[in-house]
């Protein structure tokens, strides 16, 4: 049975012919205007399920993700890149817009636990750190409107109060390896002499690949499993359930890690190409490198 507004069939289909009008609208004004519209469809969802709208925000939002909802201050943060384009297609307009319904379901999961502990005649030491912890006024309206569940929608709620803690630790984790990798695909980038003319150039060139090398082996075991505990959280589960039904996307791969591993075996292969031409030159010309 379906749990919350924004998993009902009426639902997701207003929010389809919403999208459908989101296609057909001018993509104009600034990266704050467009965010507005582009969460649009999705903030209806919201209001139609008596859920309190998050405030939006245009934010440098960790690497790899297109927005992120935060329940301490009740906002949807997201990343400016997707904004700031002058122009953008149908299809990246739906896909944005589906990233927000996604958000808007986290918002809806947090008011719905906060409406049944409103409900509860005895709270658990887990149901009060969520009351405490989350946003004030999202609390106020749950305790006007308090939810009894039957059993079977208690038990899913209730697990994602129970796991809200470790949730937390394991989403900073995530953003903590995102930003790493961040900086890893960074050094790859940076410049590289088109050709090397000394000694001093190779070392330097092998320096760079080994301490870039050491980076990714320590992200293989911090970033691809921070990311495997974050896709495997009740919440995200949830989400990536009910978006999927107007078009959303699979819980995240490392697809990143695997970029950034191609990016440095490429980095390597141009070391070793400059490096070996240096010294073909450099031995042709008589002065051969001791």
């Amino acid at each position: 049975m379906p749990i919350g507004h924004l998993e009902l069939d009426e639902t997701l289909d207003a929010f389809r012919a919403a999208c459908d009008e989101l296609v057909a609208s001018t993509w104009s004004g600034n990266a704050e205007a467009r965010l507005a519209l582009v969460a649009a469809p999705a903030m209806l969802a919201l209001d139609a399920g008596g859920v309190p709208r998050p405030k939006l925000e245009i934010a440098d939002v960790s690497p790899g993700l297109g927005a992120v909802f935060d329940p301490r201050k009740w906002i949807v943060s997201a990343s400016g890149r997707l904004y700031a384009a002058a122009a953008t297609t149908a299809d990246q307009k739906r896909h944005r817009a589906v990233l927000l319904y996604h958000e808007a379901r986290h918002s809806e999961q947090f008011f719905l636990a906060l409406r049944m502990i409103a409900g509860k005649q005895e709270r658990s030491v887990r149901d009060r750190n969520l009351v405490e912890t989350l946003d004030a006024r999202a609390w106020t309206a749950a305790q006007r409107s308090p939810l009894r569940p039957a059993a079977a929608d208690a038990r899913t709620i209730q697990a994602w109060i129970d796991e809200y803690p470790d949730a937390r630790r394991i989403e900073d984790d995530l953003v903590r390896a995102r930003d790493a990798l961040k900086e890893v695909f960074t050094e790859l980038r940076a410049t590289v002499p088109d050709s090397f003319e000394s000694e001093e150039d190779c070392r330097q060139g092998e320096l760079l690949v080994k301490g870039i090398a050491q980076k990714v082996d320590a992200l293989r075991d911090w970033f691809v499993p921070a990311l495997a505990k974050y896709g495997k959280l009740a919440v995200e589960v949830d989400a990536y359930r009910v978006c999927s039904q107007v078009g959303g996307a699979d819980p995240p791969k490392p697809v990143k890690f695997t970029e950034a591993e191609e990016e440095l075996r490429t980095l390597r292969g141009k070391v070793r190409t400059r490096t070996a031409d240096y010294r073909r030159r450099a031995a042709e010309q008589g002065a051969a490198p001791p």
